[in-house]
């Protein structure tokens, strides 16, 4: 294998690495649809252009979640 396929395939998996633990920390920060620190149900304030949504908490906290970890 030359070196730019190697660049290629390790790119890509970092690419790769990269997505699933985004998704992971949004899945956690999801909390099962809970503020981590109030426990009061994430309420949604709003969509962004891009289709992410905003959740604000009792305790005014905010997350954004853009994977479908709220469905």
């Amino acid at each position: 294998m030359g070196n730019l396929t190697i660049a290629v395939i390790l790119l890509a998996a970092v690419l790769v690495f990269a997505l699933w633990h985004a998704r992971v920390r949004e899945k956690a920060k999801w909390n099962d649809g809970k503020c981590e620190y109030c426990l009061k149900a994430w309420e949604q304030f709003g969509t962004d252009s891009q289709g992410g949504r905003g959740y604000r908490c009792a305790c005014n906290r905010t997350i954004w979640v853009s994977y479908k970890v709220d469905a």
